[in-house]
């Protein structure tokens, strides 16, 4: 999950940048197929991720967890950099995030 952290803030820090999201309304995609384009990207990333622990455990319960944490946090990572064009508020979220998720 800490590399999800890491990963998904730093690309969505660079999509979401004010230069790049001036650029990008000039191409015929979307914004929101662009983000959703991410999202999928952050889910497959984490079911991919998981696929060793799902061996070892024999059942599919770790591609479900993994598969919604991944777009979950994907998805928060989004929305925080188009909020903020940064990296850094999304990445500090996400890892509070993290060690409330571990911590409990």
């Amino acid at each position: 999950m800490l590399l999800l952290v890491f990963a998904l803030s730093a690309q969505a820090g660079r999509n979401e940048g004010r230069g790049l999201a001036a650029l990008a309304a000039t191409t015929p995609t979307s914004m929101f197929y662009r983000r959703a384009a991410f999202v999928v990207a952050g889910a497959i990333w984490s079911l991919l991720m998981a696929v060793p622990a799902t061996l070892r455990a024999g059942s599919s319960e770790p591609l479900l967890l993994a598969g919604g944490v991944g777009a979950s946090m994907a998805f928060l990572a989004m929305a925080i950099a188009a909020f903020t064009g940064s990296a850094f508020a999304p990445r500090m979220l996400l890892l509070v995030g993290w060690y409330a998720y571990f911590a409990t």
